[in-house]
């Protein structure tokens, strides 16, 4: 059951994006080439957003909160990164932390930058797991970051960079050391990345989380704003079969689409139920958290670019145009899928897990 003052903060959400990022919004972004928007962000913290989550421990149960939130972020295409730069802030130095954690990321990134953090006022990125090409090493008690980090959304209120490496997770400072090798070519245009060299930087190991829990997280949040995108194409196209008249009947009577959007409602509704149940395994702390994490992240890339592409052909050929917006969660989908696909040893890892239950399931069944 979710807090009363959890259910409020979903509502007024919604109902801020809702107002805010409409259609009309998104095209002017694309056509002015706005990369972000500091007005938007300014409404948001009026609203409390940062505020509340600066609040939050965990023992509030903060995670499902957090995956209905990036779902509404998905929803309504909100056109900056969320999960990758905007809150990350928050949920790195509120529930995440402890005393020892942030006295050490005051030192690491100077005075008033972890409450700049809390406060959405300052961004840190996260380096998409699939595409760093970083390593770790460690002179005494110092340790230092270098490499090629691709994908990165690079805002101007970026003050630092986390990625995981050998199952921990470092901090490194921005810099104007760290030099532009090329624009990462995507087809999310509203969220332009850059692909950069990292020269040798000091980094901060964060002791009191793992990689794999931090990666579960972050597979958490974004299979969260793919169901989003999948519930809201899903929406849009069963408002148009119901509007779209031919013969004289809608032409969602007809069994080729009747059945189609059958079936992409299921693939989201399984979805749905993944990412709830993974949510609650976040809120209690169950141990098979990051196992399932990579599952629904999996379902999630796989099931939703197809759920788009399919919505699209169900608009007939006004879904192809430049006007109608489904190619916007279509890009976006497609960008995730890209930039966060799993690795041939997480596959084995889901497989392995699979033929682990299946193998314990028939015990069960034998005795």
């Amino acid at each position: 059951m979710e807090q009363p003052e959890h259910i409020e903060l979903i509502e007024l959400v919604e109902r801020f994006l809702k107002s805010e990022i409409t259609t009309d919004y998104l095209y002017a972004r694309l056509e002015d080439e706005v990369t972000s928007d500091s007005t938007l962000w300014e409404e948001m913290r009026k609203i409390g957003f940062f505020e509340f989550f600066q609040e939050l421990s965990k023992e509030d149960n903060p995670f499902s909160l957090l995956g209905n939130v990036q779902r509404q972020t998905g929803e309504y295409l909100l056109p900056e990164s969320l999960v990758e730069s905007l809150l990350t802030g928050p949920l790195f130095c509120s529930f995440l932390s402890n005393e020892d954690h942030n006295t050490a990321l005051l030192d690491f990134l100077g005075e008033g930058s972890v409450d700049a953090l809390r406060n959405g006022l300052k961004t840190v990125a996260i380096i998409p797991p699939s595409e760093q090409q970083l390593s770790v090493s460690k002179d005494g008690d110092t340790f230092f970051i270098d490499g090629i980090m691709n994908g990165v959304v690079r805002r101007s209120d970026c003050i630092g960079y986390l990625c995981c490496l050998e199952d921990s997770v470092y901090l490194f400072r921005e810099s104007t050391d760290l030099s532009d090798l090329s624009p990462t070519k995507s087809l999310e245009r509203m969220l332009p990345r850059g692909r950069y060299s990292v020269p040798k930087q000091k980094a901060l190991p964060c002791k009191n989380i793992s990689g794999q829990e931090w990666k579960a997280i972050i597979r958490f949040l974004v299979a969260a704003e793919l169901l989003g995108i999948g519930e809201r194409v899903l929406s849009m196209t069963r408002d148009f079969v119901s509007e779209r008249r031919q013969f004289g009947v809608p032409v969602g009577c007809f069994q080729g689409v009747s059945h189609a959007l059958a079936n992409t409602y299921l693939q989201v509704r399984e979805l749905e139920a993944l990412i709830f149940f993974l949510g609650k395994m976040f809120d209690r702390g169950d141990r098979q958290r990051e196992s399932v994490a990579l599952v629904t992240l999996s379902a999630a890339l796989e099931r939703i670019p197809v759920v788009v592409e399919k919505c699209i052909q169900l608009h007939g050929g006004i879904g192809f145009t430049w006007e109608f917006p489904l190619h916007l969660f279509l890009r976006r989908a497609c960008m995730y899928q890209s930039l966060y696909r799993l690795s041939h040893e997480e596959r084995e890892e889901i497989c392995s897990a699979a033929s682990i239950m299946e193998h314990s399931s028939q015990e069960t069944r034998c005795s």
